[in-house]
Formats: C-alpha cells, structure tokens, sequence
C-alpha cells in the first residue's frame, strides 16, 4: 500500500485528467505495448479500453510487426508504453520512433524512469520499494 500511495502522491490532477481526456479522445487510435514482463498490463488495459473506445489496438509480437502498424500512428493518436527494468532497447526504438510521427506518448513506468521518458508526453512512475534485492516487480 505504501507503493500504491506514494505513486498517486506524485501524480497531479491535472496530469490524471489530461490522459484520460487523451483516451477518451475518439477522434484518434489508442495503441498500447509492453516489455516482456508488462506486455500482459498491455494487453489487459487495451481489452477494457477497447469495450468503450473504438480503434484501440494492442500492438503484440516482434518488433518488425510493431514497426509495420507506425505507417498507422499520426498527431491525433496515443501510444500507451509499459516499461519497467531492465528497460526494453525495442521498446525504446519504437517510442522514438512514434514520437517522431507526432504521436502523443503515455508512459507507465518504475521510479528509476524508463529512458522512453524523454519520448512521453505523460510519465506515470510506479514506486517500487521492496524489502528485498528484486525491485523491478
């Protein structure tokens, strides 16, 4: 719990309701990807999205098929990112890459801050702190 509230202490409102208006957005695509641990946090949100939003893809599979969908990705779309530690060099390239096609970014990441974070327009940060040597969980 402690995790949980520290992480909600360093969001503000204001950033809260900016990508929720983004996701609500119908006017553009809510693509979602993850790493190899988040990618299930990916595809779970993009399963709820998609009941009550249309055009919500979940981008699975090799980095050459995610590369194929960027010729879909424009100014009015989303690209929600999970990445924690170890940080995926994959999902780094596309990020960047999405980026450069005007595509707004939300990134879920750990406290240490995923180097997608230069990419994202939003940053939501996840405390991770945990009695033991393995912190990316």
């Amino acid at each position: 719990l402690d995790n949980l509230r520290e992480t909600f202490r360093h969001l503000s409102e204001k950033q809260l309701a900016d990508i929720v208006a983004k996701l609500a957005d119908r006017r553009g695509k809510t693509f979602l990807i993850g790493g190899r641990f988040t990618d299930p946090l990916a595809r779970y949100m993009a399963a709820h999205l998609a009941i009550v939003q249309p055009n919500v893809f979940h981008l699975g599979g090799q980095e050459s098929v995610w590369r194929d969908r960027l010729i879909d990705m424009g100014k009015r779309d989303v690209l929600v990112i999970f990445d924690i530690r170890r940080y995926q060099d994959s999902l780094v390239r596309f990020a960047e890459t999405a980026h450069q096609r005007g595509v707004q970014i939300v990134l879920f990441t750990d406290q240490w801050l995923s180097p997608i974070a230069r990419f994202a327009r939003h940053v939501i940060a996840g405390r991770t702190a945990v009695p033991s040597a393995w912190d990316s969980s």
